[in-house]
């Protein structure tokens, strides 16, 4: 950061609660470039309202769906990073489409909504 002159433009802040600071923010951007689990990240993003951005990452595309709850770019395509917070900057009707489709996709992921596709499965299993 100091290299590249931004000192007074970047703050570390260190652990903070992301509910404190999600919702002071336009755009959630997660350009993960290694796997990792179901991104909490993204779902509280889609909670407080945020549009996100992700890269393609198999775990994020299981929770976002591209052009519908959110933007997807293809993994360490910095160029498709920036044309995808562009577009989400220039256009307010894509943000609040992606923002409707976020919450509404994040619904799926709720501990009610898990619980219930467990007994589903469960209930398969058991041939009821």
């Amino acid at each position: 950061v100091q290299d590249l002159g931004l000192k007074d433009k970047v703050i570390f802040r260190g652990f903070v609660e992301s509910r404190n600071v999600l919702p002071q923010w336009d755009i959630l951007a997660v350009p993960s470039v290694d796997g990792e689990g179901s991104s909490a990240t993204i779902k509280e993003g889609m909670l407080v309202g945020l549009p996100v951005v992700t890269s393609d990452l198999p775990s994020n595309l299981e929770i976002l769906h591209p052009n519908e709850s959110g933007l997807s770019f293809y993994n360490r395509d910095h160029q498709g990073l920036a044309k995808c917070l562009e577009e989400l900057l220039l256009d307010s009707d894509l943000a609040w489409k992606l923002i409707k489709g976020g919450q509404e996709r994040v619904q799926s992921f709720t501990v009610r909504a898990m619980g219930q596709a467990y007994k589903d499965i469960y209930a398969h299993l058991l041939g009821k």
